[in-house]
């Protein structure tokens, strides 16, 4: 099988764009496959995070940049003729950083959350007929970033309390996701500050609504405070997951609703901001945990960090049909798109 690459122009110039290729010499993948455009959006914002990171000059930082300005470089696409007479284009080959803050490998890492969590609802549903889903965020004081460690430390601590209180009791099951986003200084005048947080889906009997069972924002606020040991804590936000304007979801409708739980851990546009800030989140998060779960959805999710393969086969798309073809797209750092030659 013959891989789809430019004639007469070496890969080096292709990826650096070196080549003088001008855009109608070239087809992107934004174009050629409309589902997969994020990759665009994902790549973007590595090299931003990259370039950033560079401008340091602390060992440890700059090897972090080093592997993410060797990511992803290039995407090896095939083409699958399905039964059916479709094409479809289905990643098969790339090459990971596995950097925990890279866009590309965190939105990888998210999808193939995703993709368990879609794969293991059917049964969880069958077990736990009529159950409902609740979101609820757990927060805590702004804290330093300095500090972030010790108090995601404390965190912890706190919920393994919180998970334990009477509260819980009708809850099935959970996943509890961590979020770090950068505390707004036009607003509190405050430099370096963050502000960690809780995104916690909960499976709830389906008696959880009724009578002396629903536990209310006013209620979950008052266990929070109770488990962290800490009044000064203002307030949580608890809201039903599996119906939208009074519509219930079910299925793919359902995961997608509840995905946010599964998402980034820290937001792109903070990671962009304040280099210092940012340095300083690396440090003081390495090696934590930042995606939980317990009760029916305990072990749904990879504790170990993801392999390459498991990176690229997320579980969304599989082979289909017989494979035709190849497309290798590379990253033109100047135009900030993939694309390859005609």
């Amino acid at each position: 099988m013959k891989e789809i690459i430019p004639q007469g122009v070496k890969i080096s110039q292709v990826y650096d764009c070196d080549s003088g290729l001008i855009s109608d010499q070239c087809t992107y993948l934004s174009d050629d496959s409309k589902k997969d455009a994020e990759w665009d959006k994902w790549r973007s914002n590595s090299q931003l995070l990259e370039e950033m990171l560079m401008q340091g000059d602390e060992p440890g930082i700059l090897r972090y940049a080093e592997r993410m300005q060797n990511c992803s470089k290039s995407l090896l696409f095939a083409l699958d003729a399905g039964i059916d007479g479709e094409i479809r284009q289905r990643l098969k080959e790339v090459k990971f950083c596995r950097f925990r803050h890279c866009a590309v490998c965190q939105a990888r890492r998210s999808r193939r959350n995703y993709a368990q969590f879609l794969k293991s609802l059917p049964e969880i549903l069958e077990k736990q007929k009529g159950a409902r889903w609740v979101f609820l965020t757990l927060t805590v004081p702004n804290v330093n970033i300095s500090n972030l460690r010790e108090k995601l430390s404390s965190m912890n601590e706190g919920w393994n309390r919180f998970n334990k209180l009477k509260e819980f009791k009708n809850i099935l099951a959970w996943v509890r996701s961590t979020e770090i986003t950068k505390e707004k200084e036009e607003k509190t005048k405050r430099e370096g500050y963050a502000h960690p947080h809780f995104h916690v889906l909960m499976m709830v009997k389906s008696t959880y609504f009724f009578g002396k069972n629903y536990v209310n924002q006013e209620k979950w606020l008052k266990a929070w405070r109770g488990a962290m040991r800490d009044d000064s804590i203002i307030s949580v936000d608890v809201r039903i997951a599996d119906r939208y304007k009074g519509k219930k979801l079910t299925g793919q409708e359902l995961v997608k609703s509840v995905s946010e739980t599964l998402k980034y851990s820290v937001k792109p546009s903070d990671m962009l901001e304040d280099r210092s800030w940012v340095v300083e989140l690396i440090k003081q998060v390495h090696k934590l945990r930042f995606l939980a779960a317990g009760g029916f959805l305990k072990g749904v999710f990879v504790k170990r960090k993801l392999t390459n393969e498991e990176m690229i086969h997320t579980g969304e798309i599989e082979k289909q049909g017989e494979e035709i073809a190849e497309l290798r797209y590379w990253w033109r750092i100047f135009e900030k798109r993939y694309a390859r030659k005609f």
